[in-house]
């Protein structure tokens, strides 16, 4: 089965100045994880944008992202819109393109009880084709996954081989690399914590920097498996400048603010989501072309 394990780019959705799906841009993007090197994506996570698409698109955009990966990248799709017919449906879509796998998240807005998202999720994973990554992203879904609840569902679902976990906890993310069950991927979703949880024994992360600067995480990941970690503390202040600008307004606007400065078609964020204000963009452009010009200046790489 599936393991998702290294930097898994978190992607955004490209748009047209029209707000229509830019399929030529998502698939450039693609071409420019593949060819730094990055080994898996995530499409329609949290960063892609899924809610604000209809299911049609949601679907073509997982038909075009496969085409772009040319069968060099493992693919995990978000299945997080709509109620769970919709995200069983996205599910069977990424399963029939040839996902890896899914990730899916405690339903926003609703509430729901711990023992209504253990349901939730076992009843998901036993109709799912693709194994399933966990998002624990209390943030956004109002409900915090527990360590008592992950370990349980690590130990009682096996088609749930990981979970993205964003609660921005240590402590929390130490105790389940002890106590999940053997395989269980430890994924950090928290871009800032990437370092510190690899030193921890994580398997890596689903990030949303390595979207604008997969070279920095990948630089930061190999430091890490070389056990040289103050090697790499550096770039570990660029990626928390970074993340602290990237979150400073409507997520994922000032990332693609940032993609965008590297040469890269990815269009404006959907409603209601708007571009960054103008000080917050300068402050954003000036964090880019450091990290550029640290890179040696290198920008887009050409597509092949």
């Amino acid at each position: 089965m599936f393991r998702p394990k290294g930097v898994i780019t978190s992607m955004v959705t490209s748009f047209t100045a029209e707000g229509g799906l830019d399929e030529a841009g998502l698939r450039a993007n693609i071409r420019f994880q593949r060819e730094a090197g990055v080994g898996a994506v995530c499409v329609l996570g949290g960063t892609g944008e899924p809610v604000a698409m209809t299911r049609a698109e949601r679907q073509r955009v997982m038909a075009v992202a496969m085409e772009a990966t040319e069968g060099r990248l493992d693919v995990v799709f978000g299945a997080m819109a709509g109620n769970p017919d919709d995200i069983l449906a996205d599910i069977r879509a990424a399963a029939g393109v040839g996902a890896a796998a899914c990730m899916i998240c405690s339903p926003p807005f609703v509430r729901p009880a711990a023992a209504d998202v253990h349901r939730f999720i076992a009843e998901t994973a036993a109709r799912s084709p693709l194994p399933l990554i966990i998002f624990n992203v209390p943030s956004r879904t109002g409900f915090l996954m527990s360590a008592e609840f992950v370990i349980r569902v690590s130990r009682e679902v096996e088609a749930v081989v990981g979970i993205k976990e964003s609660s921005g906890d240590l402590a929390q993310f130490s105790r389940l690399r002890a106590e999940c069950r053997e395989g269980f991927s430890m994924l950090q979703g928290n871009d800032p914590l990437y370092l510190p949880s690899l030193a921890l024994g994580g398997d890596g992360g689903i990030l949303a920097a390595a979207a604008a600067f997969p070279e920095l995480m990948l630089e930061i990941e190999a430091a890490a498996a070389a056990g040289a970690f103050a090697r790499v503390l550096a770039r570990q202040h660029q990626v928390v400048r970074l993340s602290q600008l990237m979150y400073q307004a409507s997520h994922p606007a000032p990332l693609k603010r940032a993609i965008a400065r590297r040469g890269l078609a990815v269009g404006r964020t959907r409603p209601p989501l708007y571009d960054p204000a103008p000080e917050h963009a300068a402050a954003l452009d000036a964090c880019v072309d450091d990290i550029l010009a640290s890179l040696g200046g290198a920008r887009r790489r050409k597509a092949g």
